[in-house]
């Protein structure tokens, strides 16, 4: 009779034991899986960048790979839309999403994120006008008002020459004398005069030619300084002045941007008009044929493609708004999450992390 509750006793032990290491295995963070991990990716340079032999690069993928490394894991990248995130994430079709994944509210409610291992903002692409804006300020300069100034300010000197030669060609003779030759003598002194380079080769000796020296000496530095300032700004202007200087000036254009990203959500947010498109490439094609007038994307990504794809058509204007957290993101309550950010603090402050930064982005 003991025997039955001996093996009771003693089967109870042995399942209790089995239990309880199940229940280590499971929570003890680090652990390899037991099977292969599925992380997803999507294109996304520089964080992401499929190559043309199917494997991947970028800042992200490198991060991942040494994180990997470090926890023994073993790992098979698939690539997704961004659009199909949340059902992939949701079917348990992938672990892990490893690209140019920014830290969102809307995304918090249905995944977990690593600790951010890179911070920036969103850009704007515009297209490059230099060539356009260049002619267009030569144009402005040709204009009637500017005209108009050249004209009298010519007049103004032919008559000031007159004027001299009139007053100086009976007591200044050396200067001054002869018709047609002291009416020149008159003209060239009054264009050297006004343009303060003053040769010395002519000068009045009478007291009202000297008046009217004093006079056409200041009025010809007030002239050209008017000349000088008025082409500089033309220059200046045309070359650097764009419709759009930053996200204020977005509702009055045509913007674009990426669909089911976070700077989708900002512009919706802030009430303006876009045109969302597939990926970026597709942004950054319309934005190049003139079908928009500006990209809104993550910086790093449109400073990225812009260089190496669209360089000379495209450039990302200096200004960020609306601070990003790029991250890994993962299912809610994933038990990777632990270790992944033991290693990932790891790794971002090692200063090997800022010469894999350096090698994508350039130096910020």
């Amino acid at each position: 009779m003991l025997r039955l509750p001996l093996a009771l006793l003693l089967g109870s032990s042995v399942l209790l034991s089995a239990a309880e290491t199940r229940a280590w295995q499971v929570e003890t963070p680090g652990q390899s899986p037991s099977r292969r991990l599925r992380i997803g990716t999507h294109q996304s340079p520089p964080f992401a960048i499929k190559l043309p032999d199917g494997s991947w690069s970028g800042i992200s993928i490198e991060l991942w790979q040494e994180i990997a490394e470090e926890n023994d894991w073993d790992c098979t990248f698939r690539e997704i839309n961004l659009d199909a995130l949340k059902d992939a994430i949701e079917s348990g079709e992938i672990d892990a999403v490893v690209a140019g994944i920014t830290v969102t509210h809307d995304r918090e409610l249905w995944l977990d994120f690593s600790h951010p291992f890179y911070s920036s903002g969103l850009g704007i692409a515009i297209r490059k006008m230099h060539r356009q804006n260049w002619t267009a300020g030569l144009w402005q300069m040709l204009a009637w008002p500017f005209v108009a100034l050249l004209a009298f300010l010519s007049t103004a000197t032919v008559c000031m020459g007159i004027a001299i030669w009139l007053i100086e060609r009976r007591r200044n003779p050396e200067h001054f004398g002869g018709k047609l030759t002291g009416l020149g003598h008159g003209i060239w002194w009054a264009v050297v005069t006004m343009t303060t380079v003053g040769y010395g080769d002519k000068a009045p000796q009478t007291l009202p030619g000297r008046l009217i020296a004093t006079f056409w000496m200041l009025f010809g530095a007030i002239s050209l300084a008017v000349i000088t300032g008025t082409i500089s700004s033309h220059l200046t202007v045309t070359r650097l002045t764009s419709p759009i200087r930053g996200p204020d000036d977005l509702p009055h254009v045509r913007a674009a941007t990426v669909s089911g990203s976070s700077s989708e959500l900002e512009l919706l947010r802030r009430g303006i008009s876009f045109r969302g498109y597939a990926t970026e490439h597709e942004a950054l094609d319309a934005l190049a044929n003139q079908q928009v007038d500006a990209v809104v994307y993550d910086a790093p990504v449109l400073r990225y493609i812009t260089h190496h794809e669209f360089f000379g058509t495209a450039e990302v204007l200096p200004l960020r708004f609306h601070t990003q957290e790029y991250a890994i993101a993962l299912p809610s309550n994933s038990s990777l999450r632990e270790p992944i950010n033991r290693s990932l603090t790891r790794i971002v402050d090692d200063p090997k992390w800022e010469d894999t930064l350096r090698r994508y982005l350039g130096r910020q």
